[in-house]
């Protein structure tokens, strides 16, 4: 079960020789259940990405970052999460986001206790300057157990260095 998900991390981060920016990324996620739409948890985060700009209209940004929720079904967790997001320019400073993730979520030092999930989204980032305001929405499957699925809105800052 580690195996594949650190085979899949290092997939998701093998990073291309001409990255273009580096960005600070900070943000916050309410989890909630799906059916049923119960409160998982609200998780702040911090994190880098790399952002590819392949050409005018597609850059590729790859993601890594911890978050943290204070009280998540009566316990704090946290986990590192990898983002992989097609970013598609739909105007000069706009553009939607296909976002694929992969997470472990945890509480305390307890890895071996520790879920991971794999993720799907859509989101759209504004760009103002050195500054980016993105927000999305994912849906994330449990991959190695029987934790099921859940979803979430997400608002994420970024900051070009």
């Amino acid at each position: 079960m580690i195996k594949k998900a650190t085979f899949a991390l290092l997939l998701l981060f093998a990073l291309p020789a001409n990255a273009a920016d580096t960005v600070l990324n900070a943000g916050s996620l309410q989890v909630l259940t799906l059916p049923d739409s119960d409160d998982v948890g609200l998780y702040g985060y911090v994190g880098a990405s790399i952002a590819d700009p392949v050409n005018d209209d597609l850059m590729l940004i790859y993601g890594l970052s911890v978050e943290y929720a204070p009280d998540a079904g009566g316990e704090a967790r946290w986990g590192f999460v990898g983002t992989f997001i097609s970013s598609f320019a739909v105007g000069p400073a706009s553009s939607v986001d296909g976002i694929l993730t992969i997470l472990h979520d945890q509480s305390g030092g307890d890895f071996g206790d520790a879920l991971y999930f794999g993720g799907v989204g859509l989101g759209y980032t504004h760009l103002l300057g050195k500054f980016s305001i993105s927000p999305s929405v994912s849906i994330y499957y449990d991959l190695f157990s029987d934790a099921g699925a859940s979803y979430a809105p997400l608002l994420n800052v970024g900051y070009v260095l």
